[in-house]
């Protein structure tokens, strides 16, 4: 089979997967009465708050948090959904307060989705295929299960994939737009976590001080709109979040990719959890490191660092791997070739599914796994080029 037609039949699988996937889900809401847009109210109901000049004790309300805790909440009083991003957050989300719900809904999707390709699409892995493959790229990336779940959830996974994966990108290149990608990923600082690995390898003190001036920008900006009093009022609403999830280990089940959340999840004691979660960061880091410190292969680079970030995370669902898509891209463009090694071709497909077997096995690190075995591969490969 060529790498066309095989290329196209995994679009052809991803479509069909997609069409049951979301006929599925429109019938499930249907029934239930609810609708679309999974965790958006989220965003959406704290845009209108911030145009309505709510305060920020309002906009970070603990007391739905509390009543999840204890078990009371009453969910058809439609209570405030979870927030748990720092103040300038908000900043970001007021516009969508002007707009109906659904027509937020759109807006949302659409500029998330196309911040997300053009990041995508400008990345070398996605370049490097094959001209007869790129036709269907945007199809391919939109279709797969890691960009699909955040479409259906309406998260902000096209958001933070956007800015990490131009943060990658861009580092040697445009080092102070790279930090200023950066600071804006701190609003899921889990996710930048290797973003300092890299550039310190790099010694890039460009892209450190853009993004040292952003946050520093950002925090100014937040203060200045909510007053200092927000930041109090935030930590306090992160420690009733983080007291929420912790009363309750399969409250995050279902869509969980981390393995620090799939250790509490089967009951391992929580200091067990996190030695185990800084062994994995450390690992991470080592790998990133390494990729950081090879100037020759810029796709291969990438890879790896967008796949250690998401290992390194503590906290990662299904709809944050939509930045997953560039090792994908990798492993697919040089798996296919008749001297390379057949079993990276099986990653990329396992990686590319692993949100769908993380819906059906909840219980089993499986994203996770699937992250750890295409890092593998990719730092092999990084290997055998450098001994080359």
């Amino acid at each position: 089979m060529t790498k066309t037609a095989l290329y196209r039949v995994l679009l052809l699988l991803l479509a069909l997967h997609s069409v049951v996937y979301l006929d599925i889900y429109a019938h499930d809401k249907l029934a239930s009465h609810s609708r679309l847009g999974g965790d958006f109210p989220t965003f959406f109901k704290r845009g209108q708050m911030v145009l309505s000049h709510a305060s920020a004790a309002n906009i970070y309300d603990t007391a739905p948090l509390d009543a999840q805790a204890a078990g009371t909440l009453d969910l058809a009083a439609d209570p405030l959904p979870p927030f748990p991003y720092p103040p300038y957050t908000l900043l970001f989300l007021w516009p969508l307060g002007f707009f109906s719900y659904h027509a937020a809904l759109g807006v949302w999707l659409t500029i998330s989705a196309a911040l997300y390709l053009c990041a995508t699409l400008k990345n070398p892995a996605s370049q490097n295929l094959p001209s007869n493959m790129r036709a269907y790229i945007i199809p391919f990336i939109l279709l797969s299960p890691l960009a699909l779940y955040n479409i259906v959830t309406a998260q902000n996974g096209f958001f933070t994939a956007a800015l990490l994966i131009a943060a990658i990108t861009l580092s040697q290149r445009r080092p102070y737009a790279a930090g200023i990608c950066a600071a804006l990923l701190t609003v899921k600082p889990q996710l930048a976590l290797m973003l300092p690995v890299l550039f310190l390898a790099q010694k890039n003190g460009k892209a450190v001080l853009a993004a040292a001036l952003t946050c520093l920008a950002l925090v100014l900006a937040a203060t200045l709109q909510f007053g200092p009093g927000c930041w109090p009022i935030f930590l306090s609403y992160l420690a009733s979040f983080t007291h929420m999830v912790a009363a309750d280990p399969g409250l995050l089940t279902q869509m969980n990719a981390s393995l620090y959340r799939s250790l509490l999840i089967n009951g391992l004691p929580q200091p067990i959890a996190l030695a185990v979660q800084g062994f994995v960061i450390a690992a991470a880091a080592a790998s990133c490191w390494l990729a950081a410190r090879n100037p020759a292969d810029a796709s291969l680079r990438h890879a790896i660092i967008l796949t250690a970030s998401l290992i390194a995370a503590p906290h990662v669902m299904t709809y944050d791997m939509p930045a997953l898509i560039i090792p994908v891209f990798y492993l697919l463009n040089h798996a296919l070739r008749a001297t390379e090694r057949p079993y990276e071709l099986l990653a990329m497909l396992f990686l590319l599914v692993s949100p769908i077997l993380a819906l059906h096995s909840p219980q089993l690190p499986i994203a996770f796994a699937a992250m750890v075995a295409c890092l593998l591969l990719l730092v092999l490969r990084l290997k055998t080029a450098q001994n080359a």
